[in-house]
């Protein structure tokens, strides 16, 4: 069976917040929606959902707990 990873069929939403700033809304299915916050331009937040994309596509992007600190006995 094939693995999918869980964000491949993630939508981006881009939004201009009021203090100048921007946030991209990330949505996976069956999930509840979570933003991204701290972009200080529309360019930078474009970059992070085209690299987040790659990084899904890659099998490159960081999962919680798959890693570990300091040696296995």
């Amino acid at each position: 069976m094939a693995y999918s990873h869980p964000h491949a069929e993630s939508s981006y939403q881009l939004i201009a917040l009021k203090d100048g700033k921007f946030a991209v809304e990330v949505t996976i299915p069956e999930r509840e929606p979570t933003k991204v916050t701290g972009f200080a331009t529309q360019v930078a937040a474009e970059a992070w959902i085209e690299r987040h994309k790659q990084q899904v596509t890659s099998g490159t992007i960081y999962r919680r707990g798959s890693w570990r600190v300091g040696r296995r006995r």
